[in-house]
């Protein structure tokens, strides 16, 4: 029996194939916001419902600093 060997290079190509990488922090940002909404909709439990509020809700404080900190710094966005 041959043992088929697989590179790192290989490895590493075929999870950059299945999904994009995020280019920047914002948009990684709204990415997970957005997965999160989708979650929220699908969770039976209420009480799981507001932890995705939670967590939503400090996702959009972090991109909320974030964007006010580059204003401040002279940058448009």
């Amino acid at each position: 029996m041959q043992i088929q060997r697989t590179s790192f290079m290989t490895i590493s190509h075929r999870k950059n194939t299945r999904k994009r990488r995020p280019q920047s922090t914002r948009e990684f940002i709204q990415i997970r916001i957005d997965q999160l909404k989708e979650d929220r909709e699908k969770a039976n439990d209420p009480h799981d419902r507001l932890w995705y509020d939670r967590l939503i809700d400090e996702l959009e404080y972090v991109r909320l600093y974030d964007q006010t900190k580059h204003q401040l710094k002279g940058h448009i966005n």
